[in-house]
């Protein structure tokens, strides 16, 4: 009998009102990924980054269908539950695209794929 598979629901920034499926990027343990991370996937004939939303067993895509995501951009979520939650709210209620909503929530360094820079300490003059 097989280990079930793990299925990444991640939401694009793109006009549409789904999110989308894809595999866990090669020798990822899918323990490690969390709601709240960006992802870089193959979308089309380019590559997008996208916001893992939640983790599933199954999709309506065939397995051979799917695709993997190529690699895991940040170390720990940018967003929280709560965040998520309350995105995923102003979507419904606005009538707009998740993947859109969720990306105009994060500086545009951020929505393009660069890490996120480090605090910096207080500086006083």
């Amino acid at each position: 009998m097989s280990a079930p598979r793990t299925i990444l629901e991640i939401a694009l920034p793109a006009p549409l009102r789904r999110t989308f499926d894809y595999l866990p990027p090669a020798g990822m343990e899918a323990g490690r990924l969390q709601p709240g991370l960006r992802l870089r996937v193959p979308f089309g004939r380019g590559r997008q980054v996208g916001l893992l939303v939640g983790l599933k067993a199954d999709s309506d895509l065939s397995p051979a269908r799917l695709k993997r995501a190529e690699a895991v951009l940040d170390e720990a979520p940018l967003l929280g539950p709560g965040e998520l939650d309350f995105l995923r709210w102003v979507a419904r209620y606005y009538h707009h695209p998740l993947g859109e909503v969720l990306f105009h929530a994060l500086p545009v360094p951020l929505r393009r794929g660069k890490a996120p820079r480090p605090p910096r300490p207080d500086r006083y003059a």
